[in-house]
């Protein structure tokens, strides 16, 4: 994984991802039918505990969760950096130091719902 321009080591076992989306459903009484419609697409999550090894990888972290600004996050699903969210936004934990590195909790949230194909830039869905 790499938001902006820092390559992340998520723990093994605790990567998640979560695409939602919004539908209503509506009854009909006495015709004993019902029918759903999509109403939008919510922002994709992605949550994860980053271990960090370096205290300067650690601050620009930081710096990034303070500055609440939106970056690419290339994700690794069939190669390094072979997707990307677009639009993401970072949100840290509470860190616990563990000997000589640190376990971070994280939350990226992609505020356009999409998953890019890195090398053709398209949606893949």
């Amino acid at each position: 994984m790499k938001y902006e321009s820092i390559t992340l080591n998520p723990r093994m076992g605790v990567l998640t991802y979560k695409d939602s989306k919004e539908i209503k459903i509506n009854v009909y009484p006495r015709l004993n039918r019902a029918e759903v419609r999509m109403m939008n697409l919510l922002p994709s999550a992605i949550n994860c505990i980053l271990v960090i090894r370096q205290w300067s990888e650690y601050i620009a972290l930081k710096q990034l969760d303070r500055a609440n600004s939106e970056h690419l996050l290339y994700v690794d699903l069939t190669g390094v950096d072979s997707h990307y969210y677009k639009n993401v936004i970072l949100e840290l934990g509470e860190a616990q130091k563990k000997g000589s590195i640190w376990l971070v909790p994280a939350t990226f949230t992609s505020l356009e719902p999409y998953l890019y194909d890195a090398t053709t830039h398209e949606v893949v869905y």
